[in-house]
């Protein structure tokens, strides 16, 4: 089987690769990076079966020219930083939504594109009612990377019910992992673990009693598979329906690596939402995927990464 994976050298990108590679898919990866020789170091001899294109989501004849190729769509490539969003919203538009209608505009015309996977996001459900929180929560985003995703999962069904087009959404919670990139936008872990390395304090926004729920990345590969793989059609959440709060995943950092860092607090920012958990029944049900990565023991194989990939 083939695969056109977007967005497939970002950090869920790479290890989605990787995944669909060890179960003998032929891929083909579109992203605007450059590889740079990214593809060689993490899959070694299996780079034969990858596909490289330098290539933007809006520039829909790019686009067309390789899902030519493809029976399946995996659409990863978004901009996904609120603080990025916010900073440059002309752009995450154009990108996440619009880059989403290409990717589907591409499928209805290549007859044989059989379904789209599409990454979304636990930002779908804003400030949530309730937790767990499950696929049939309202959907009220309080930020716009939220919106956007939004947008562009009515785009998906939308093509679904007009067209006929499958599809499988993805609802993402806190992802966390190997091959996480410093950037002016890190994630909490990833903010946590650089600063916890270096023994400088842990910044918490709020008081610290914030829950979330942090998935490894190499279940959520194992998630984007499986969406391909199994018959099945509709929204799905991709979470280990475990909570964490802020403070002791900051504690639990600390103890791991054995800093001496101290934790400090700061105002709580706008638009972070106190508490989030993902109901997981629906995918275990449907997919027949769970989680297999405890939050320490992920927290253990990300701290292992960094440490041997990145400079501090």
């Amino acid at each position: 089987m083939s695969v056109l994976i977007t967005g497939g050298l970002g950090f869920i990108g790479i290890n989605t690769v990787k995944e669909f590679v060890k179960d003998d898919f032929q891929v083909v990866v579109v992203d605007k990076k450059k590889d740079s020789g990214m593809l060689n170091r993490v899959l070694g001899p299996l780079r034969r079966k990858v596909r490289f294109l330098c290539c933007d989501i809006l520039d829909l004849d790019c686009l067309s020219r390789v899902a030519r190729d493809v029976e399946y769509i995996l659409h990863l490539a978004a901009i996904v930083s609120v603080a990025e969003v916010n900073e440059n919203p002309s752009l995450a538009f154009k990108v996440n939504v619009d880059g989403t209608h290409n990717v589907l505009l591409v499928s209805r015309i290549d007859d044989n594109i059989e379904k789209v996977v599409f990454a979304s996001s636990a930002a779908v459900y804003g400030d949530p009612q309730y937790v767990p929180i499950s696929e049939d929560h309202p959907l009220k985003p309080i930020s716009l990377y939220g919106l956007t995703k939004v947008l562009g999962e009515e785009l998906v069904r939308w093509y679904y019910r007009i067209y006929g087009l499958d599809y499988v959404i993805l609802r993402y919670f806190n992802v966390y992992g190997p091959y996480m990139t410093k950037s002016r936008y890190p994630s909490v872990i990833l903010s946590f673990i650089m600063r916890a390395i270096k023994n400088e304090p842990l910044i918490i926004y709020g008081d610290g009693t914030q829950t979330r729920d942090f998935v490894y990345v190499e279940d959520v590969a194992r998630a984007n598979l499986l969406a391909i793989e199994k018959n099945a059609i509709g929204e799905f959440n991709v979470g280990t329906g475990i909570k964490i709060t802020v403070m002791e995943l900051a504690k639990l950092v600390v103890r791991l690596l054995g800093s001496s860092s101290d934790i400090m607090f700061s105002e709580w920012r706008e638009g972070d939402i106190k508490h989030s958990v993902a109901d997981i029944k629906k995918i275990i049900s449907s997919l027949g995927w769970r989680p297999s990565v405890s939050i320490e023991s992920g927290l253990r194989r990300t701290i292992a990464w960094l440490k041997k990939h990145m400079f501090f």
